[in-house]
């Protein structure tokens, strides 16, 4: 959960100190033009949840896990998206990000992934991010947006330590043949 938490703050958090002089909390993400248009979603295996930075809470938008349904929205063969233990995903909202901006906001995707893996590199996890989303509105439906067709889709990383497979050494063989035997011998064994 700390890791979880820490992840999604990096994404698009609010600082928890308090700046007395401009009265106010900063991004973990500043906005050159004092604009910030991203809602930020995760998904793990029990759900996909909306995160409020200026609470750093998540709200649940769905139960069970979609992630196979995220990764095929996406079309990212090089990534493991439905087996990743924590997905963050980027949607640029359009109605709060003007057109005159539209230019920025690649870079703020960029600087949002960026601080993503910073912070999974700082926790000693693995991390992978696509910004091509091949199924914009699967992507919304797969997450439970699909009537918000003004948030577009920029990045996702996918983030953890995947569960390594089950080692299952095989059983103990059972051998027979002779218990002895001399030099340059051929000798059968079953």
């Amino acid at each position: 959960l700390l890791e979880e938490s820490q992840l999604v703050w990096a994404s698009y958090g609010t600082s928890y100190l308090y700046d007395n002089v401009n009265h106010k909390r900063h991004r973990t993400l500043p906005s050159a033009i004092d604009v910030y248009p991203y809602i930020i979603y995760a998904a793990n295996e029990t759900g996909v949840f909306q995160y409020n930075p200026t609470a750093h809470s998540l709200t649940t938008i769905l139960a069970g896990d979609h992630r196979t349904e995220i990764d095929i929205a996406i079309g990212s063969a090089n990534l493991s998206i439905a087996t990743a233990p924590w997905i963050i995903l980027a949607f640029l909202d359009t109605n709060q990000g003007g057109s005159q901006y539209m230019p920025w906001w690649y870079y703020e995707s960029g600087a949002i992934m960026h601080n993503v893996l910073l912070e999974a590199g700082a926790l000693d996890l693995t991390a992978n991010i696509a910004f091509e989303i091949a199924d914009p509105a699967g992507l919304r439906t797969a997450i439970g947006i699909s009537s918000h067709t003004n948030l577009v889709p920029e990045a996702v990383a996918c983030v953890g330590t995947p569960a390594l497979p089950s080692n299952h050494p095989p059983n103990t063989p059972n051998l027979t043949g002779p218990n002895s035997g001399k030099a340059r011998t051929p000798y059968n064994f079953t």
